[in-house]
């Protein structure tokens, strides 16, 4: 955290080094530092990352919240990982940079998004399920309310459940009779949830 605030190329190369520290306190530390450097100073080297996925991530993630103009560059190189070779941390950070590019770019590439991500969903991980749910319902409804709708019918966790019946609420495609008894069983389950023990 020395370099906060502080312009130069030392903290900036420092910063860079240590983009991908297994340490999330040394990692979140460097992305603040980059992020308080000039731009234009530190633009390419984040986009161009040093082959370590996890810097190339949290370079990019510095990038995003740094300009959101640069979130088209940001999706065509996400496109090109592959999320089936990668740890479950590595893909939750693949969303959470979706979840921050996606609304800031006007003509995203939707198919190539859909074909890196649809694989992965549902996942065994509730995690990532977590994540790519508002993602796909967003992008391609038609495919993940149902998908979504399988993973409300097996949720017996309140907070889950809620998540998934606010991600499904604004979707306009996708729905068949059978999963719209479901959503709304679910939210009259969800009611029940009011002073549940469990919160």
């Amino acid at each position: 955290e020395t370099h906060h605030g502080k312009a130069g190329q030392k903290a900036l190369d420092d910063a860079l080094d240590h983009l991908g520290s297994p340490d999330p306190r040394i990692r979140y530390a460097a992305r603040i530092a980059m992020e308080n450097q000039p731009l234009e100073r530190w633009r390419s080297a984040a986009l161009t990352g040093n082959g370590d996925t996890l810097a190339m991530l949290t370079g990019w993630t510095a990038l995003a919240h740094a300009d959101s103009k640069q979130s088209a560059n940001i999706l065509s190189r996400l496109i090109k990982l592959d999320l089936k070779s990668l740890e479950e941390d590595l893909c939750l950070r693949v969303a959470n940079l979706y979840a921050i590019c996606l609304p800031a770019t006007e003509n995203s590439p939707k198919d190539a998004i859909l074909a890196q991500l649809r694989p992965l969903y549902p996942n065994q991980s509730a995690k990532l399920n977590w994540a790519l749910a508002p993602i796909l319902i967003e992008l391609n409804p038609q495919k993940a309310v149902a998908a979504t709708i399988k993973l409300l019918e097996r949720s017996e966790d309140p907070i889950q459940t809620v998540h998934y019946l606010y991600q499904l609420r604004n979707a306009q495609a996708g729905w068949t009779q059978a999963n719209r008894e479901t959503y709304f069983s679910k939210i009259g389950e969800a009611a029940g949830y009011i002073g549940d023990s469990r919160s």
